[in-house]
């Protein structure tokens, strides 16, 4: 049985399945657009019932999205959590049956642990902060694939860049061994008898997902719980793995599977959560790369190589246009032209989205319904109620507590949506936030979508607008990770803003982000690569070598072509 459209496969897509067919381990480097969901299907259609198949994806969304897409019966499609959920957490015989991950409060970590507040000459650090310090330092444990916790998963989070030296060095002495405590107590490492592994030996004390999933890891390797069954893996968006994943697709590899690896070190954006662009370190029999995108035309490929070799040092080009399209860049859209807004922060999102619903349009969030109940849990909150027991903020016994967490690296999205509803007011902005999700989910084609440049992973529009929040001494203050000299953008930047340029298909409207300015000029009139066949394509590729623009900022222009207060 065969799914999906039927194509015929580009020289570099029969290239993938020729490789898979003959058992190859592959590291597929795929640009934006470049079909590899149609790809792995071709692997899936090509090997049929003759090995069986397991597709890992990035989240829950492109897992659900494998079920529909993936012939019926030969892939099985999960998230990583997924595939660690039902052996530790999920079914009878499990290491933790019917035990439901959660989280804890800084406060409640600093309470079981025994922290006091840290005194400084200048400033007092709440044990609660501590507790959200220890918190996040067995978070980056969790997401390496070091047996034991250690100095080098230390996390400060929002103290990092305030603390001297000497009181870093201090709270390490007491952040580390504490959080190294927290894990053995959880997570034990050695076995002790037959219930080794088997212990969250703090039982009001609930593990997290990443908690879990680094178990699972260990128990796989260790070879005390079985691993998947299937011969051949598929790893999606495998550069946004972190080292705990690599480490396991390395020791399938050691058993004999078959290992597909598919991403772009270029689309790697969530370091903060511990991705190593693993898609450059596996070890495999080939790379290959899918460079022809069917998504947008060469005028659109033009600025993405342009601005790769700029930010990156490129010396060759990543990114084919369909030669069959022409997606113009340097166009202003007009709404209501605009199928797509792209923002760089949340905060604009909703801002964007409150302003568009007032003047009467319909308004797309993908998110937009979880947003609704985070708004109305913290309102809750702060009028002395209690969230329900379902909900993530029922972690929080006041508002205080909820006030302390906003202070923690994972909380600041609280300080967004608080001075959100102080500007527009909870029970509006629930409303609309509500209205604007429920539409999304229903499918709606007649509104906008807006999202950030994050959520549009995996995501494609026809008429595209990039908002001014892209612009470099906006999206500066959103990240800590280096800087691209003379920009103002960090790396990090300028791989959000490559994967915000290629999301669209018709108009990719970048006239409001300066540091484009210049590339934007050369990409008029352009002539599908020489590369590729100048002809209709009918279907749906090297690590990053460090390179710092000398493009300077300029102040950003506001134009009248978009009628709203940016």
């Amino acid at each position: 049985m065969t799914s999906g459209p039927a194509y015929k496969n580009t020289p570099e897509q029969q290239a993938v399945v020729d490789a898979a067919v003959d058992g190859q381990n592959i590291a597929v480097q795929a640009c934006a657009g470049a079909g590899k969901t149609s790809t792995l299907i071709a692997v899936a259609n090509a090997i049929g019932s003759r090995r069986s198949m397991l597709y890992l994806a990035y989240n829950t969304a492109l897992a659900k999205e494998g079920e529909k897409k993936f012939p019926p019966g030969l892939v099985l499609s999960k998230t990583t959590h997924g595939l660690a959920y039902g052996p530790m957490c999920g079914y009878r015989g499990a290491v933790w049956p019917g035990q439901k991950p959660g989280n804890a409060t800084g406060r409640r970590v600093a309470d079981i642990l025994g922290l006091r507040p840290a005194t400084f000459e200048t400033r007092t650090i709440p044990a609660p902060s501590l507790g959200y310090m220890v918190t996040a330092t067995m978070a980056a444990w969790c997401h390496s694939a070091d047996a034991r916790l250690g100095p080098q998963h230390f996390r400060l989070g929002k103290w990092a860049d305030v603390l001297i030296p000497s009181e870093v060095a201090i709270l390490r002495e007491t952040v580390v061994p504490a959080a190294a405590e927290l894990a053995d107590r959880l997570l034990p490492e050695r076995e002790r008898g037959d219930k080794a592994y088997r212990g969250n030996q703090i039982t009001d004390l609930p593990f997290t997902h990443d908690m879990y999933l680094k178990q699972y890891v260990r128990m796989v390797v260790a070879g005390r719980v079985a691993p998947p069954r299937e011969q051949l893996i598929m790893v999606d968006e495998f550069q946004d793995s972190n080292a705990l994943i690599l480490q396991l697709v390395r020791h399938l590899a050691s058993l004999g599977r078959q290992i597909i690896a598919v991403g772009d070190p270029f689309q790697q954006i969530y370091e903060w959560r511990g991705s190593v662009d693993a898609l450059s370190q596996v070890e495999v029999d080939q790379r290959l790369r899918l460079r022809q995108s069917f998504r947008f035309g060469p005028e659109t490929a033009h600025v993405a190589n342009a601005w790769l070799r700029q930010s990156f040092g490129l010396e060759e080009d990543l990114v084919f246009g369909n030669p069959a399209k022409s997606t113009p860049v340097a166009h202003s859209l007009r709404l209501p032209e605009a199928t797509m807004i792209l923002c760089r922060n949340n905060k604009s999102v909703a801002e964007h989205a409150v302003v568009l619903s007032d003047a009467g349009m319909t308004v797309l969030l993908p998110k937009g319904q979880d947003v609704a109940r985070e708004i109305s849990d913290i309102e809750t909150l702060r009028n002395g109620g209690t969230p329900s027991p379902s909900s993530d903020y029922a972690i929080f016994s006041s508002f205080d507590e909820l006030m302390e967490h906003a202070e923690s690296d994972d909380g600041k999205r609280i300080k967004t949506l608080l001075n959100l509803m102080d500007t527009h007011g909870a029970a509006t902005l629930i409303d609309k936030m509500k209205a604007a999700g429920d539409a999304y989910r229903a499918g709606r084609k007649d509104g906008i979508v807006i999202c950030t440049g994050h959520a549009s992973k995996g995501l494609e529009s026809a008429r595209v607008l990039l908002d001014t929040d892209f612009n470099p001494r906006k999206a500066r203050k959103d990240c800590d990770d280096q800087e691209i000299e003379g920009s103002g953008m960090t790396d990090e930047d300028a791989r959000i803003l490559y994967v915000a340029m290629t999301r669209a298909q018709e108009i990719n409207d970048l006239s409001r982000v300066e540091v484009l300015e210049p590339l934007i000029g050369h990409a008029a009139g352009m002539r599908p690569s020489p590369h590729v066949a100048a002809e209709p394509v009918t279907q749906p590729p090297d690590t990053p070598k460090k390179k710092r623009s000398r493009v300077s900022p300029k102040k950003p222009k506001r134009g009248d072509a978009y009628p709203l207060p940016w």
